[in-house]
């Protein structure tokens, strides 16, 4: 598993190990990755965690939800 998969799998809110920024923008960067490689199954799945994520975080997630949603 690579460095950004790993970056991935980190449960979601899990804010001791992952800032909530970080995690959005590597949830929707891998996104739009997949999307460019044809996957779309895929980069939905990770967009919806990215919103999913967002939505959770409440008020803190609100300025993240633009970009989370670029990749739906």
């Amino acid at each position: 598993m690579t460095w950004f998969e790993r970056l991935l799998e980190v449960p979601q809110g899990d804010a001791a190990r992952l800032p909530l920024p970080l995690h959005v923008s590597a949830l929707t960067n891998a996104s739009l990755l997949a999307t460019f490689v044809y996957d779309r199954t895929l980069s939905r799945a990770w967009a919806e965690r990215a919103v999913a994520l967002c939505e959770a975080s409440g008020e803190a997630g609100q300025p993240l939800l633009g970009s989370a949603l670029s990749g739906l």
